[in-house]
């Protein structure tokens, strides 16, 4: 029992240090016109995993924080990988409207978690289900 004591204690800690970090950096960081597709070409390509395939057309810009971005498309990545085997990234543009497609071949996620999941630092925990 204490190991998963143990567990949760670390889990909660992880969470907590996320939460700081995201509301410090969500006060302090200022929206700047940048370059996604180099913004997703350099992410991906630090993952180095021949699993995620990409179809980026290059130079769209884009108003926003990049930092944050960043974070939860690396969020999204992640877990991803944790759970599929195949990650498509396609990023276009028509017009004034972006469109960024992140998909995998992973399980999912249930309906009843659909609300959920847009929660801040909400997890998806099979093991106590």
């Amino acid at each position: 029992i204490s190991l998963k004591l143990g567990e949760d204690i670390k889990e909660m800690e992880k969470m907590l240090n996320e939460y700081l970090q995201f509301t410090s950096s969500a006060h302090s960081e200022k929206n700047e016109i940048f370059d996604l597709s180099k913004l997703l070409n350099e992410m991906i390509d630090r993952y180095e995993n021949k699993n995620i395939y990409k179809n980026l057309s290059e130079n769209i810009l884009i108003n926003g924080r990049k930092s944050l971005l960043k974070r939860s498309f690396n969020n999204i990545i992640d877990n991803g990988l944790k759970y599929a085997k195949k990650i498509n990234i396609e990023l276009s543009q028509n017009g004034k409207n972006i469109f960024l497609i992140i998909a995998d071949n992973g399980p999912g996620i249930p309906s009843n978690e659909y609300e959920n999941v847009f929660k801040p630092f909400y997890k998806i925990d099979k093991g106590r289900g």
